[in-house]
C-alpha cells in the first residue's frame, strides 16, 4: 500500500471481501477496517464458502450490511 504514513484506519464499500480485506490486514499499523456492502446475500454466501480467510474472526475488521453513506457523513 503505499501511502505517506502508515494506515491505520481503512474503509471497503462493497467488492473487498476476499483478498483485498485479506491483504490489508498484513499491515500491522491497521486498528479498524470497515467493510459495507448491501447485498446481505453475498456476506452470507462470504461466510459460508471464504473460510480459508481468517477476516471473518479478526477484531479488527467490522462488516456490516447497510449502505455506507451515513457511515461517511459522520
Amino acid at each position: 500500500m503505499a501511502a505517506p504514513t502508515p494506515p491505520q484506519n481503512v474503509l471497503f464499500i462493497g467488492s473487498g471481501l476476499g483478498g483485498a480485506l485479506e491483504e490489508i490486514l498484513k499491515f500491522s499499523s491497521i486498528e479498524t477496517a470497515d467493510y459495507f456492502d448491501q447485498n446481505r446475500r453475498i456476506l452470507k454466501k462470504s461466510r459460508d464458502y471464504l473460510l480459508t480467510f481468517n477476516f471473518f474472526r479478526d477484531k479488527r475488521i467490522q462488516i456490516k450490511a447497510s449502505e455506507a453513506r451515513s457511515f461517511i457523513q459522520r
